[in-house]
C-alpha cells in the first residue's frame, strides 16, 4: 500500500538554521519541497565539480585491484582534473588516428608517391594536376593532353595531367595534390597510435583512485543536497521556514526532535486534490518486485494504487508463459544462484525476483512438457508426470485450451482492477458502476471466445453484458446531487471503455503467441542440429554450435518478449483499468 503523507512546515531561529539542518538530515524523514528556487553561487561550484567527478568515474576502468587507500582532508581535485585532461588527448589523438586513415585511403587511390617531388616540378614549369572522371568523360581528352591513368575504381577514373602552363586545366574533378606521401602518413599513423597506448597507459595508471573519487562524489552529492535545502528556506523576520512531506509512521520521531531542538513545527492533512511523493509500504512483495519498477523508472501517484503484490504475481506468470521452457527456466535458477554467489553483498531482492519467475518457468513449462523444445523429454517416465494433458505444448488441438486460459488470465487480472477500485468507493453507489464492469468483462470473454475460437456465444453471456452495461451507465459516474448528469456520464463512460475492454482481453493472446513461437523456435534449432548427427568432430561440433546459437537466440528473444510483453500487459491493460497515470515522485528523505 501507499504510506499516508503528511504536510509539514517548520520555523528554525535563523541563527540556528544550519545546525537544525544538520539534526534534520540525522533524523532522515522529510521529503523537503522548496519553498523558493534554490540559487547560490556555491550550488553552481559544487555542481560543476560534481560533473568532473562523474566524468573521471566514468573514464576509469571498474574492477581494477590496488585501489589506493582513502586519505581524509587530501582533496582529490587535482586528481581529477588530470583525468579529464588525459582523456580530452585520448579524445584528440583518436580523432587525429580517423583523420590519418582518411587521407590514407585517399592517398592509396594515387599509389606511393611523394607529393614533394610533384610540387619541386611544379616549380620547375611542369605543373601536374590529379583529376578524376567518369570513363565516357575520360574519352572527351583531347590528344594532345598528356595524361597518365593512375587508378580505376568501378566507373570512376584517376589520373593525371602533365601540363605544359600552370593555367592549363580540364573542365572534371581536380584534386588537390596532398601535403604528406603514403609512407610520411603510416609512420604519422603509428607515432598517433603510440600516443593513445601511452595516454590510456597514464589513464590506467590513475584507475586505482577509482573507488576513493567514488567516495568524494558521494560526499559532494550530500553537500550539494545540504545546500539546496539551505538556500531553498524562506526567511521572514529573523527566522527561516521550510516544508516537506513526511509518512505518518514517522510523524511521531520527527515531533520529538522539533520539541528537542525548540523547532515551530506544524503537522496538516494534505488538500483533496494535493499530491505528494509516494512510499510503498516495506512488505517483502513489495521489495522483490520494486527492481522492475526502478528498471522502468515509475512511480504510482500518491492517489493511485500500489500494485506490487498483483504485478509480481501476474508478472511471474506472464514471465513462465513467455520464455515457455522448464529447461531455460532451471538454466536461470543456475545463473540467478551462481550471481547471487559472485555478488553475495548486493542486495537480495533482485536475486529473489529472478528466482521466483525461473521456477515459475519450470512449473509452467513442466506441466506444458517443454523441456528446451525437445519433445522425447517431455516423453521420459520422470518428465512425463508433471504434464497436464490440456496444455501439453506437443498436442495442436491443445492450441484453443491455451488461448481459453490466456483470456481467462486477462479476465481474472483485470476483474481485480476492478475490485480494487470498487473497494476504494466502497462508501458510495459508484461500487456498483465496477461491479457492472465485472460483468461486462465476463461477457467480453465469451465474446472474445466467439470471434476468436469461433465459439457460440451462450445466452447467458448477453445477459451478462446486458445488465452489466445497465449498472455501469446508472453507477459508474453516480451522481447523487444530478442524477441525470451521472447517467450521461456513466453511458460516456461505457462507450469510452466497451471496445478498449474487449481489446484488453484479446490481447492476452500474447502470451500464447509468443510462447508457441518460442516452442517452436527451439523444436526447429533441435531438429537442424539432429540432422547433422554427432558421429565426428565435425559433426558434433556443428551439432553443438547450432544447440547453442539457437537456445540462446531463442533465450534473448524470449527476454525481449518479456520486457515488451509481461511488463506491457501490467502497466497497460491492468494498470488502465485502474485509471492509472504513473506521475508519481518517489519519497526520497532528506538524510546524510
Amino acid at each position: 500500500m501507499i504510506v499516508e503523507m503528511k504536510k509539514v512546515t517548520l520555523l528554525i531561529s535563523q541563527s540556528k538554521a544550519e545546525n537544525a539542518l544538520l539534526t534534520l538530515r540525522q533524523e532522515g524523514v522529510l521529503h523537503v519541497s522548496y519553498v523558493k528556487p534554490p540559487a547560490a553561487e556555491s550550488i553552481d561550484e559544487l555542481k560543476s565539480k560534481l560533473l568532473n567527478y562523474e566524468k573521471a568515474i566514468n573514464v576509469l576502468p571498474e574492477g581494477v585491484d590496488n585501489q589506493k587507500e582513502y586519505s581524509k582532508g587530501v582533496d582529490y581535485t587535482d586528481i581529477t582534473r588530470s583525468i579529464l585532461t588525459m582523456e580530452e588527448r585520448r579524445k584528440r589523438f583518436i580523432q587525429n588516428e580517423k583523420d590519418i586513415k582518411d587521407k590514407i585511403a585517399e592517398q592509396k587511390i594515387w599509389g606511393s608517391f611523394s607529393p614533394r617531388d610533384a610540387k619541386m616540378l611544379n616549380e620547375s614549369g611542369v605543373f601536374f594536376k590529379l583529376y578524376s572522371c567518369t570513363k565516357k568523360e575520360f574519352k572527351k581528352i583531347p590528344e594532345d593532353k598528356i595524361v597518365r591513368i593512375i587508378n580505376q575504381k568501378g566507373s570512376i577514373i584517376y589520373f593525371v595531367l602533365v601540363a605544359r602552363e600552370a593555367d592549363e586545366a580540364l573542365p572534371f574533378n581536380e584534386i588537390s595534390i596532398p601535403e604528406k606521401s603514403l609512407d610520411e602518413l603510416q609512420e604519422e599513423l603509428k607515432a598517433n597510435t603510440l600516443d593513445i597506448k601511452l595516454t590510456e597507459k597514464e589513464i590506467s595508471e590513475l584507475a586505482g583512485f577509482r573507488d576513493i573519487l567514488v567516495k568524494e562524489k558521494e560526499k559532494l552529492e550530500k553537500s550539494l543536497e545540504f545546500s539546496l535545502v539551505q538556500n531553498s528556506m524562506g526567511i521572514e523576520e529573523g527566522f527561516s521556514y521550510m516544508q516537506g512531506y513526511c509518512p505518518v509512521t514517522r510523524i511521531k520521531s520527527l515531533k520529538q526532535a522539533a520539541s528537542g531542538n525548540k523547532w515551530g513545527l506544524l503537522v496538516q492533512d494534505l488538500d483533496e486534490n494535493e499530491e505528494a511523493p509516494v512510499l510503498l509500504s516495506d512488505s517483502f512483495l513489495s521489495r522483490v518486485i520494486k527492481p522492475v519498477f526502478d528498471f522502468m523508472g515509475t512511480v504510482p501517484g500518491y492517489r493511485e494504487y500500489d500494485i506490487s503484490q498483483v504485478f509480481l504475481i501476474f508478472f511471474s506468470v506472464f514471465f513462465a508463459m513467455l520464455i515457455g521452457d522448464a529447461g531455460y527456466g532451471l538454466l536461470f535458477v543456475l545463473a540467478t544462484f551462481i550471481l547471487r554467489r559472485k555478488f553475495s553483498k548486493a542486495p537480495a531482492e533482485p536475486f529473489l525476483l529472478f528466482y521466483i519467475l525461473s521456477f515459475s518457468t519450470v512449473i509452467w513449462g513442466a506441466l506444458s512438457g517443454t523441456w528446451f523444445g525437445y519433445e522425447k523429454i517431455a516423453g521420459m517416465p520422470f518428465f512425463k508426470l508433471f504434464i497436464v494433458d490440456s496444455v501439453n505444448s506437443y498436442i495442436d488441438s491443445n492450441m484453443e485450451n491455451i488461448i481459453k486460459l490466456n483470456f481467462i488470465i486477462g479476465l481474472i487480472q483485470l476483474s481485480i482492477a476492478h475490485l480494487m477500485v470498487g473497494l476504494r468507493l466502497r462508501k458510495t453507489l459508484k461500487i456498483i458502476g465496477q461491479l457492472g464492469w465485472i460483468l461486462v468483462l465476463w461477457g467480453l470473454y465469451f465474446l472474445a471466445g466467439n470471434v476468436v475460437l469461433n465459439k457460440q456465444f451462450p445466452e447467458i453471456a448477453k445477459w451478462l453484458l446486458i445488465s452489466g452495461a445497465v449498472l455501469v451507465i446508472l453507477f459508474s459516474e453516480f451522481n447523487r446531487k444530478n442524477v441525470i448528469k451521472g447517467i450521461f456520464s456513466g453511458l460516456g463512460n461505457l462507450l469510452n471503455n466497451f471496445v478498449n475492454s474487449f481489446a484488453h482481453i484479446v490481447s492476452y493472446l500474447r502470451l500464447f503467441a509468443v510462447g508457441y513461437a518460442s516452442v517452436t523456435i527451439a523444436s526447429s534449432f533441435n531438429d537442424m542440429a539432429l540432422s547433422l548427427g554427432w558421429g565426428n568432430i565435425l559433426s558434433g561440433l556443428g551439432f553443438a554450435l547450432i544447440l547453442l546459437f539457437g537456445h540462446g537466440l531463442n533465450i534473448v528473444l524470449g527476454g525481449m518478449a518479456v520486457i515488451v510483453h509481461g511488463i506491457r500487459l501490467n502497466m497497460l491493460e491492468f494498470s488502465g483499468h485502474l485509471n492509472m497515470q504513473w506521475s508519481g515522485t518517489e519519497y526520497k528523505p532528506f538524510k546524510g
